[in-house]
């Protein structure tokens, strides 16, 4: 079996090199040119959603066919639809310098 596949089924994962070390991350990029879909026309949401999804893949809980589901997402595309497998491993927090409350929070 070619291990290199395992949890990577669209060569999409790639090294990231920084002073804190090396990290693996997973590139769209790639999996645009694997799957043929135009992914940069994602929106911000969809692109979190598929990251994870990417990241996620097992087969088992997470199938390819769920990938490229959410990779050719389109809205209103009147087809059935479907449950979308979301494992967050990461929270994302948006700053607000505008709100007085987090500016406070911050700065404490």
């Amino acid at each position: 079996m070619d291990t290199s596949r395992l949890n990577d089924p669209f060569g999409a994962r790639a090294a990231l090199a920084s002073p804190a070390g090396s990290f693996q991350v997973y590139r769209l990029d790639r999996l645009e040119k694997s799957v043929g879909v135009a992914i940069q026309r994602l929106p911000f949401s969809i692109k979190v959603l598929l990251e994870a999804a990417l990241r996620g893949c097992d087969d088992y809980q997470i199938t390819q066919d769920d990938v490229r589901r959410i990779a050719g997402w389109k809205p209103r595309s009147g087809e059935t639809s479907h449950e979308i497998p979301f494992k967050p491993s990461r929270m994302i927090h948006f700053f607000d310098a505008s709100n007085e409350k987090m500016r406070a929070k911050a700065s404490s």
